[in-house]
Order: structure tokens, then sequence, then C-alpha cells
């Protein structure tokens, strides 16, 4: 087996561990919150739990020092957005070890979140991380204090620069990186078995040139006449193909492994 094809397979072996990991690290964030909770029109996300509930940045592999914010997508009773005169408003609160009851106040005008109610989103933002590493429980909240009629439809958890840590991961998604990966495994595949043809034919053809040629004479010493097989003029077999393999086995498995963990 040569060197490309040996390659080809590991690169299609390394996207496969990938697709896998993907996978198993893809959780749907609407399974950690619940809406309306105790009567206050909002919603709760549990990032970590310690009363038995599902627990979003656990099951993700987040690490809880990298969530600096939280998107509430909130659909408003249209009436009240459109009258400037109705009050909305509420507060989005942290709730762990090290926070306590933190809570941030967001409404129309004059708080310090002031939500979007024409795209029905109320972001919370922050320049450094919300929880602490040793937090046993840690949860974001999205309060109405307006008591109007107003719904959760998604949450989205933020780092520091804005950018989405996770959001919603549909079986859409999902589908769609696993066509990805099934497609960069059938191309590796082809291509290696071309590859491999291409030069099977190759080394037969030149193997078959090699045994038709007359063998190569030297001159013996002293008038002998004898023939003598020419030396072989090909390299030694030093297996350094063979290390090259290894070690590019070894840096594709590393990468496969670094992938899946950046995936969780």
């Amino acid at each position: 087996m040569k060197m490309k094809k040996i390659l080809a397979g590991v690169a299609a072996s390394a996207l496969a561990v990938t697709a896998m990991a993907a996978s198993a690290s893809a959780v749907n964030i609407a399974d950690y919150y619940e809406t309306n909770v105790e009567g206050n029109h909002g919603a709760t996300l549990y990032l970590i739990a310690n009363d038995g509930k599902a627990q979003w940045a656990v099951d993700a592999g987040v690490d809880i020092t990298t969530v600096c914010g939280v998107k509430f997508y909130v659909t408003f009773d249209a009436a009240d957005v459109a009258d400037e005169g109705t009050w909305l408003g509420g507060a989005v609160v942290a709730n762990s070890n090290s926070t306590g009851w933190k809570q941030v106040e967001w409404g129309r005008v004059d708080k310090e979140i002031i939500a979007d109610l024409e795209n029905g989103t109320v972001t919370w933002q922050n320049d450094a991380p919300i929880f602490a590493a040793g937090d046993e429980y840690a949860q974001l909240w999205l309060v109405d204090w307006s008591t109007k009629k107003l719904s959760v439809d998604n949450i989205e958890v933020l780092d520091k620069d804005g950018n989405v840590i996770t959001g919603n991961d549909s079986a859409e998604t999902t589908e769609a990186e696993t066509e990805a990966t099934t497609e960069a495994n059938t191309e590796a595949e082809t291509e290696a078995t071309t590859e491999a043809e291409t030069e099977a034919t190759t080394e037969a053809e030149t193997e078959a040139a090699t045994e038709a040629a007359p063998a190569e004479t030297t001159a013996a010493p002293n008038g002998d006449t004898t023939n003598t097989p020419a030396t072989d003029k090909g390299n030694a077999d030093t297996g350094i193909e063979g290390v090259a393999v290894v070690a590019a086995i070894a840096v594709l498995a590393g990468g496969a492994v670094v992938i899946a963990k950046k995936r969780k």
C-alpha cells in the first residue's frame, strides 16, 4: 500500500471522527430552559443545576467562565409594542453561587438593557464572565414585570465579543454536517482508489519493462569473461516511507482529537 492511499484513508477516518464528535456534542438549548417560570412570563435557562434539572453547560461541554452574555428572543404583543405609552419591562437575572440573585433591568427606555421590541430581543452583554469557575449552579432568567403578553421563543448564550456560544442545534444542522462529512469521505476514498490503481498500473509496466531488458554485464578482472549481474542501482529500502506514513497518521489522529474537543 502506497503512502498516498494510506494518507487519504487516514484523512477520511479523521473526518469521520470529527463528524461523530459533532453529533455527540450537539445539544438543543430549548431542552434546557423553562418558560413562564413562577408566573413571571419569562424563561429560565439552566446552565448548571443542583436540583435535577438538565444542565446545558455540562451537557454541551461549555466552560462556564466563557459566558458573558445572553440574548432572549421574545414575542411581544403587537399592540403593546405599537403603543409607546404601554410600559414593558422586567429584568435579566444571573443566579449562581458567585452572583447571588443579580438583576439587570430591561425596558423600552431608560434602563440598563434597552429591549429591541421591533425585532423581539432582550440582550444582556458583559465584557467579563458572568459566572465563576467554582459555581455549583448557574441560571439565566428573563423576568417580565409588566405582566403583558410575552413569550420566549429561543435563547442564545454569548461570549465576551457577543458571538453565540450555542443556539438551537437543530436536526437540520446535524444532517447538513453529516452530509458534508459523507461527501468528503467519499471524495477522499475515490481519490485514494484512483491513485492506488494508477500507481499499480505504473509499477506493473515498469516491472515488465525491467524484466524484458537484457541484463547488464561488467568486465571481469584478469580476462574472465563470465557475465556477472549488474549491481542493483535502486535505492536501498531504508524504511523512510513507512516512518513518514506513521508520522502522518499520528498528526492526523491528533488533529481529529483536537477538532473533537473543540466541537464539544
